[in-house]
């Protein structure tokens, strides 16, 4: 595993209110990780802390397998919250001016805004763009060092669908063209998961979960949910009883994802002097799974 982030207990104090609390992340080269949770659960504290534009109160961050965090920081690329632009400026000089600081020849910088769809809009200040071409030019601003991670926060907010489509175009063409490992935040999940291949689950500062996109898949697949005396022993015997069965336990409840006859576990539990209080056929959407997790 080639983790390129990776938090231990991080950790961001705010007075009497804990914003981040222990928060244990593990970001894999190649990832397009999306960081879910409420407003105001946690998101943009964490990215600036691995941004270095906020200091943990505790724990440790990793980038790219060392804690040198001068030389990792210069392997990312950002946009978190508005991004910032010069409104009386070209696109073309909003790229030259920031190329001055972090690096980029003429040719990059026109590379670059080809790739974000800003390359025909010629001496347009930025003042007459759509939000959703200010969004497009913050992301260009961001790839500017060629960096190896992107850090994307609320990229697609307030966009209509059409700015929401070209964002996601963007962030899985540098994905998977450019190999930019990217960790992008939204409250957008169906959007989030027509592009994302690991999430982490953060709720009240605490990041209660990370999962796969196919995991996710699976037990958001149809399954069958028994509520017995002994969640434990039920996991147990059907296990054993069916060779290669998909099954585990979720706040109490025995989930079955492999198709399975429910008469017949119903059956096996019951000889086995386990008493059967419910099983039920049910089958989640992403955002009932998400919602069901930060509340």
């Amino acid at each position: 595993m080639d983790l390129i982030v990776k938090t231990e207990n991080l950790t961001k104090v705010y007075g009497q209110k804990t914003a981040v609390n222990s928060v244990n992340m593990h970001i894999e080269r190649g990832d397009i990780y999306g960081f879910i949770g409420k407003n105001g659960a946690g998101k943009t504290t964490t990215m600036k802390m691995l941004l270095g534009t906020s200091y943990p109160n505790r724990g440790s961050i990793e980038l790219f397998g060392s804690r040198n965090l001068i030389a990792g920081r210069k392997k990312i690329g950002s946009l978190v919250e508005s991004p910032a632009l010069y409104k009386n400026c070209t696109a073309y000089e909003n790229m030259k001016r920031m190329a001055m600081i972090s690096g980029g020849s003429s040719k990059q910088i026109k590379e670059i805004l080809e790739l974000v769809g800003l390359d025909k809009v010629g001496r347009k200040k930025v003042s007459a763009f759509s939000f959703g071409m200010k969004q497009r030019l913050g992301i260009g601003l961001s790839l500017l060092g060629n960096p190896e991670l992107l850090i994307l926060d609320e990229p697609i907010n307030g966009l209509d669908p059409g700015g929401i489509k070209e964002i996601r175009d963007i962030i899985l063409n540098l994905n998977k063209e450019k190999q930019i490992t990217i960790l992008v935040s939204s409250h957008i999940l169906d959007e989030l998961a027509k592009i994302t291949t690991r999430y982490g689950i953060i709720n009240n500062g605490s990041l209660t979960e990370e999962i796969t996109a196919s995991e996710l898949e699976s037990r958001c697949s149809k399954r069958l949910a028994i509520i017995t005396n002994d969640p434990e022993a039920s996991l147990t015997i059907i296990k054993d009883r069916f060779n290669g069965i998909q099954a585990d336990i979720k706040d109490g409840i025995v989930n079955v994802y492999s198709p399975t006859d429910s008469a017949a576990i119903n059956q096996i539990l019951t000889n086995s002097g386990i008493f059967v209080c419910e099983i039920t056929y049910i089958q989640d959407s992403f955002e009932e799974y998400f919602i069901r997790r930060i509340g």
